[in-house]
């Protein structure tokens, strides 16, 4: 596969100055979509060869209407002087075939297209094959390309869940923290010291989670999902970006 079919391929010119660039080593899963990429060029590379192929053996393939046309009306006209000379007797010598070069000639050129048309028909046949083979690996390349962008769609899920995990646990250590302290405040107030409005206060503070997109905000995400996924489809770097907004 060319540097111009992978340059294609991903969406960027392979051949361009890439010094001083520092790339980020891609996880996993994107390592593993960059090389479905190089499978699916290369594919579409064979299936255009397969293609060029067949279409240029499917030019040998000549109509021999037109040879066959000037045979038959040169012919005929031969024929219509043997019949003229018939009606008139026959006295004399029968006329003598007219163009007789030229018919020669376009029996050798009949029988010629016809021997290639019918070879080419027969290579056709096997080529054929071999492009529905292409097609077919091809098509498969693409189903790879788009499993493997899946696979990265998980991955991100994970990290995302793996964030909000850890948002979570955050979340409840300072939910909790901030009961404590309302119940604190409670157990002064019950042991008789003025704690005015302070209990109160803390248990307004906490907020009433767990917190929900609305609905939306649930259709951009959506939408941005199916974004990504399709950009996935050549762009191996491609990310989704937090937060939406209510």
């Amino acid at each position: 596969m060319t540097l111009a079919a992978l340059s294609d391929i991903n969406g960027f010119n392979a051949c361009g100055d890439v010094s001083g660039v520092t790339e980020t080593p891609l996880s996993g899963a994107r390592a593993w979509l960059s090389r479905q990429y190089l499978r699916l060029a290369e594919a579409r590379a064979d299936f255009e060869a397969c293609t060029n192929q067949f279409q240029k053996v499917e030019a040998l393939i000549a109509d021999p209407a037109p040879i066959k046309a000037r045979l038959e009306a040169l012919e005929a006209e031969h024929a219509a002087d043997i019949e003229a000379w018939a009606l008139g007797g026959g006295e004399g010598s029968p006329p003598q075939l007219q163009h007789a070069t030229t018919i020669a000639a376009l029996k050798a050129q009949l029988a010629q297209a016809e021997m290639i048309s019918a070879a080419a028909k027969g290579a056709l046949t096997k080529i054929n094959g071999d492009v529905l083979a292409c097609q077919a690996d091809t098509q498969a390349a693409i189903k790879s390309v788009r499993s493997a962008a899946d696979n990265v769609l998980v991955e991100i899920a994970r990290q995302f869940a793996g964030e909000l995990e850890t948002a979570e646990r955050r979340a409840a250590l300072l939910r909790g923290s901030l009961f404590a302290l309302q119940r604190f405040f409670e157990l002064e107030g019950f042991r008789g010291r003025p704690i005015g409005d302070a209990a109160a206060a803390v248990r307004r503070a906490i907020p009433t989670g767990p917190f929900e997109l609305a609905p939306a905000s649930i259709n951009k995400a959506v939408n941005d999902w199916k974004t990504l996924a399709d950009r996935l489809m050549t762009d191996e770097t491609a990310e989704l970006t937090l937060p939406y907004g209510d």
